[in-house]
């Protein structure tokens, strides 16, 4: 059976400009950036790719 964790933090759709031009940024960050850690332990070699599944809760509705 695999790991099970829960992780809080904010799912987000932002326009971000590089250059002149604008691009659609969509994401997930946490106060401490456990979700990366999570991510690294996942793939911890460069490189490396695992088939891994992922389950977000939506825990607030946040208009931000």
């Amino acid at each position: 059976m695999g790991m099970k964790r829960s992780i809080e933090g904010y799912v987000y759709n932002r326009i971000e400009k590089l250059g002149e031009k604008d691009y659609q940024h969509l994401g997930f960050e946490d106060d401490n950036k456990e979700f990366s850690k999570m991510l690294e332990s996942f793939v911890p070699e460069i490189g490396m790719k695992r088939r891994v599944k992922i389950t977000f809760e939506e825990i607030e509705d946040n208009e931000n």
